[in-house]
């Protein structure tokens, strides 16, 4: 669990607060996370081609793009007055997740929902000792050379960033070829390690399992629906259904949701191919989508929600409570129930846009009402000091259903 309480005390200091400049170093440009799992998740997404028919209404545009490019004084770039033209027609409609994201916010925005980057594998906060490490991702180039959370930076190659912000520092990596030298503090000893960038895999699934009466429940987290996150579930499924598993708790708290067809194949794992997923409404009507599965899974499901539990983690919920009977516990999902699509522009900015809204196997939608739980039950405040398992009452009662008659 030691990942996923980074990850909760990251949303909860960010979410209350509002004051940590989380900073994660990516691929070769300066990544920043979010500051709320909202923006990564609450979604789902299809690409598809951008039309290039040009309806008559579009004349007055073009007119006045005309207009402007021969008349105004000064330089002119003309993509960035397309750029400007496309994102506020994204702008005018009004959705929160309708939006355009620029060329940074859409390399962070696609590593996410890629699921693995090439860097070096930390996260970083601004704080009052320097630049300190947040986390150091399992398997990274910083975990391997011993890097640990606590690490204050001072110095990359000799250049000194003790005064200087996290983008900063993330500024500088993102120049580095090969190795190169980082100094850090721990404690009160100043170390040297030699850093470089690889392939980091984003963890999105974690497993263990529970003795509950004589009975052996595994236990499946998903936090990101990430287009390599699947093949992360059926793997860590299959591992613990050879070890005999009496019952599944899939843990989807703070998931604020990803990639459709990742969650659509993790559905298709537990129900045949008779059963309803979900159904989708647009302008046209409502099309049902069935599960690709050959089985459906004998022994109980429980499922843990909780507010913010959104998008492709409400569609696991709501396919799997109608379709296979599972139990959800916790607190109220957050409301997500609409599906986008992402349209790349020439210029490696992009936007998303709402097609389509979702609605569960019996046709119930969930938008901006959410999933409420079988069993209500709010989370113990003490868990939020040191997400102390013991204290995790969710977990306990969703354990306590597997060993009642």
């Amino acid at each position: 669990m030691e990942e996923k309480n980074k990850k909760e005390i990251q949303k909860t200091t960010i979410g209350k607060f509002g004051i940590l400049e989380i900073s994660v170093l990516l691929i070769l440009t300066c990544i920043f996370s979010m500051t709320s799992g909202l923006f990564l998740g609450n979604k789902f997404l299809r690409e598809k081609e951008i039309a290039h028919d040009i309806p008559p209404e579009l004349n007055e545009v073009i007119d006045n793009y005309n207009y402007i490019v021969e008349n105004f004084y000064g330089d002119i770039d003309k993509k960035e007055i397309v750029k400007g033209a496309i994102k506020g027609m994204i702008d005018s409609l009004g959705d929160k997740y309708t939006s355009f994201l620029d060329q940074e916010t859409s390399e962070t925005f696609n590593i996410q929902l890629k699921g693995s980057f090439t860097g070096v594998g930390v996260e970083i906060v601004n704080s009052v000792e320097g630049i300190t490490i947040l986390s150091v991702m399992e398997d990274s180039p910083a975990e391997k050379v011993g890097l640990k959370k606590g690490d204050v930076l001072l110095e990359i190659d000799g250049t000194d960033v003790s005064d200087k912000s996290s983008s900063d520092f993330t500024d500088l990596v993102k120049q580095k070829d090969g190795k190169f030298e980082v100094l850090i503090k721990r404690g009160e000893e100043q170390l040297i390690k030699e850093l470089y960038k690889d392939l980091v895999i984003l963890k999105s699934v974690h497993t263990k399992t529970y003795e509950q009466k004589d009975k052996k429940i595994g236990y499946l987290e998903i936090t990101l629906f990430a287009s390599n996150t699947f093949e992360q579930f059926k793997d860590q499924l299959e591992k613990l259904e050879k070890e005999n598993i009496d019952g599944l708790i899939i843990d989807v708290r703070w998931n604020s949701g990803g990639h459709l067809s990742s969650v659509e194949k993790m559905i298709s794992l537990f129900l045949d191919a008779s059963h309803v997923i979900y159904q989708t409404e647009n302008k046209d009507g409502i099309e049902m989508t069935y599960s690709s599965g050959t089985v459906t899974k004998k022994y109980p499901v429980v499922l843990l929600s909780n507010g913010e539990s959104a998008s492709a983690s409400e569609l696991l919920m709501g396919a799997l409570r109608d379709e296979l009977d599972s139990i959800i516990v916790g607190t109220k999902s957050f409301g997500k129930g609409t599906v986008q699509e992402l349209n790349k522009l020439t210029s490696l900015d992009q936007y998303k846009i709402t097609t389509k809204k979702w609605l569960t196997p019996k046709g119930n939608s969930i938008d901006k009402i959410g999933l409420e739980p079988d069993i209500v039950i709010e989370q113990d405040p003490d868990y939020y000091q040191n997400f102390d398992e013991s204290k995790d009452v969710q977990l306990k009662k969703a354990l306590e259903i597997f060993s009642t008659p």
